[in-house]
Order: structure tokens, then C-alpha cells, then sequence
């Protein structure tokens, strides 16, 4: 929806909700599994495939992307 109104910058993407739980907080980025990615439609699942790829490493703050994806989703 973002997109819809101008803002390129923000996309809704993908969120691991499978992953949310206080004992995940403030950790690494979770397994591909968490984002459920067997119900994405195959152009979804590939853009996530090279965006997981290119972050696999990179630290994940649950706090901030929880709230991060909500104020996108609310847009």
C-alpha cells in the first residue's frame, strides 16, 4: 500500500510472525522457516529468497523491526 502512495522507499515486505516471542527478542535473524514462505506466491517467495539471502547475516532486532512493519502495514 505505501507504494500506492508515492512512498518507494517503504514496502510492507515480509515478517517472521512465527517468530514472535518474547525469548526471540533482540536476537539474530530468524530461519527462513519463521516467514512461512511455502504460502508465498512464487514472485513473493523469490524477491524474499534474495532479500534473506543478502541479510542472513546481518544482526535482527525483533523490537525494532515488529514495530518497523506495523507503522508500514498502518500506512
Amino acid at each position: 500500500m505505501p507504494k500506492a502512495f508515492g512512498f518507494e522507499e517503504l514496502e510492507k515486505g515480509t515478517f517472521p510472525y512465527l517468530y514472535n516471542h518474547t525469548d526471540n527478542y533482540g536476537t539474530t535473524l530468524p530461519d527462513k522457516e519463521y516467514y512461512d514462505p511455502d504460502l508465498m506466491k512464487p514472485a513473493t517467495k523469490e524477491k524474499f529468497d534474495a532479500w534473506y539471502a543478502e541479510n542472513v547475516n546481518k544482526p535482527f532486532n525483533f523490537d525494532t523491526e515488529i514495530l518497523r512493519f506495523f507503522i508500514v502495514f498502518l500506512l
